[in-house]
């Protein structure tokens, strides 16, 4: 059914464009519903470092590699993604870009990563100039936090990053926050 489901959104969709695809959607919908060995399968050829993540499949299915290394804890290929994601262009401006950060920092810290490396992603290209960036890092600042011990912060941090939610993030992400 789910495959099935998929096909049929597929077949709306324009033959090419730059945002979802079949296969980018299948391995989303995998990993919510903890298929992990289907979202791999679905998973197109690992993306290596360089990757110009400025073009939003890209960067989508670096997330998407980047969830998967959170769920098998795997901290060597969520820091290979990791620093993909963060060594490139800025990200496009776009509705999805916070629910994008939001999770791929929560999925990093799943992995593994250290807080300080996690948080570098603030410091970098990836968010100069976006203007939904002061947004992204209310959206991501309490899972850093969290995995600092600083629960105290986190939890203010947190209650913020609701306040907004459910207009800033999907509802998976919002789900993380709760």
């Amino acid at each position: 059914e789910f495959r099935r489901l998929v096909d049929v959104w597929a077949a709306s969709q324009p033959a090419f464009h730059r945002g979802p695809d079949k296969y980018g959607e299948s391995v989303r919908i995998a990993i919510e519903e903890g298929r992990l060995a289907d979202a791999r399968a679905a998973l197109p050829v690992p993306l290596l470092p360089g990757t110009a993540c400025d073009e939003a499949h890209a960067i989508g299915t670096l997330a998407k590699q980047l969830a998967l290394a959170g769920l098998d804890r795997d901290v060597e290929t969520a820091r290979t993604v990791w620093a993909a994601i963060c060594a490139d262009a800025p990200l496009p401006d776009g509705w999805g870009v916070p629910t994008l950060v939001a999770d791929a920092v929560a999925s990093a810290l799943a992995a593994g990563l250290a807080p300080d490396e996690v948080r570098a992603v603030f410091d970098g290209r990836l968010l100069d100039g976006h203007p939904s960036a002061i947004r992204i890092r209310t959206m991501s600042e309490g899972f850093v936090l969290v995995a600092e011990h600083r629960f105290d912060e986190a939890v203010v941090a947190l209650h913020r990053a609701l306040e907004t939610a459910v207009r800033d993030v999907t509802r998976p992400v919002q789900g993380l926050m709760e």
